[in-house]
């Protein structure tokens, strides 16, 4: 049974305003992720609507399709490593509708994450996807192809991946690293 849960985000996502993803390990190498989204856009969707998905795969998996969905950084966050609440808490968000506010893709992530037995801040602290994944007090982690997310062992907190420090982005293929510029909150 793991212990990590993580959020990720999409900056770019709902007209720069973000959007998150919840991931948490399943033991190591192997973990359930997901999110839910409004159909089209719309600010509500009934449940029959609701973009709702989950998937269960290997770490690198993961990192692949997030980053191939256009997300891109996480944050490490952990937890009790109770995985029976958090799929019966993504069992309940995918029979809910969207809304805007409250039923959104941050109140999903942070329902089943908390589930998992993580601790972060209600959505409501941080109205904005960004300003609320960047409110976590975790070390934001850039995504990089075929890369674990989680650490092997009890080694987060040794390792500085729990501690709010932030990464600078990976270099691109032709040329430096641009400057790092990212909001504190």
């Amino acid at each position: 049974m793991g212990i990590y849960g993580a959020v990720f985000v999409r900056r770019e996502g709902a007209g720069h305003r973000g959007h998150v993803a919840y991931c948490f390990q399943r033991w190591p190498g192997s973990a359930c992720f997901g999110s839910t989204e409004g159909f089209m856009g719309m600010p509500w969707s009934p449940p029959q609507l609701n973009i709702t998905w989950k998937r269960t795969a290997t770490e690198a998996q993961v990192m692949n399709q997030l980053l191939g969905q256009g997300y891109d950084e996480y944050k490490i966050l952990r937890g009790r490593g109770d995985e029976g609440a958090a799929f019966r808490m993504v069992d309940e968000w995918s029979q809910k509708g969207y809304a805007l506010v409250f039923e959104n893709c941050m109140d999903a992530t942070y329902h089943i994450l908390t589930a998992f037995g993580c601790s972060m801040p209600p959505p409501s602290t941080n109205w904005m996807p960004n300003n609320w994944f960047d409110a976590l007090a975790s070390k934001s982690i850039w995504l990089k192809a075929n890369q674990n997310i989680f650490p092997v062992g009890p080694r987060g907190a040794e390792e500085g991946l729990l501690e709010d420090k932030q990464e600078a982005p990976p270099a691109p293929v032709d040329g430096p690293a641009p400057e790092l510029v990212m909001p504190k909150p």
